[in-house]
């Protein structure tokens, strides 16, 4: 009787032993594809706003390709968008940490012009852009991922305003924090979505 006992809390034992490895094993899955997933949508996200951006480019091809100011904002825009693919597949061959993100004190203010001039917001036919800034004191923090926030959020105001409408960039600042707003008078987005 005791070797039986002592068998079945073996058995008992080994069973729950097995089920702790799965279960350990299903996290794990779990969490790699959460995080595939995670770097998935970041990346297709980067891409549709380089799709867009070689839109617009398109759009405006037909009507304004013999301008030369129109063919060398192309140039300039298609090697913008060359530049950012290569540091998209930059990031995804080699991916950094968030301390290996090179710190520098940014100038909100003109990273947001610069980054206005470059997407040719002052072209859009539908829509007003406004910018709106006061003085804003130098940031500590990674130009080239902001610019890359600031563009992506850029992109999803134009997107969301397909018939036209008001896309308004401002910043302000205090003593300790600086704000840059991104806004639209597009269609928003549901509750539930």
């Amino acid at each position: 009787a005791e070797v039986r006992f002592l068998i079945d809390s073996m058995s008992h034992q080994l069973a729950l032993s097995l089920l702790s490895a799965r279960q350990s094993e299903a996290l794990l899955e779990t969490r790699e594809l959460a995080s595939f997933s995670k770097v998935s949508s970041f990346v297709i996200h980067d891409v549709k706003n380089l799709i867009s951006m070689l839109s617009m480019i398109l759009q405006n091809a037909e009507t304004k390709f013999g301008d030369p100011r129109f063919q060398q904002m192309t140039v300039d825009t298609l090697r913008g968008a060359q530049e950012r693919m290569k540091r998209l597949i930059g990031r995804l061959t080699s991916p950094t940490k968030q301390a290996d993100v090179p710190l520098s004190d940014c100038d909100l203010r003109q990273l947001v012009l610069d980054l206005a001039e470059d997407m040719k917001l002052s072209g859009q036919r539908k829509i007003s852009v406004n910018l709106d800034f006061a003085e804003l004191p130098p940031v500590r923090g990674g130009a080239e991922r902001l610019r890359s926030v600031l563009s992506n959020l850029i992109i999803n105001a134009i997107e969301a305003m397909p018939n036209g409408g008001e896309l308004w960039i401002g910043g302000t600042a205090d003593q300790v924090n600086a704000w840059i707003d991104v806004r639209d008078s597009g269609v928003g987005m549901t509750a539930e979505f």
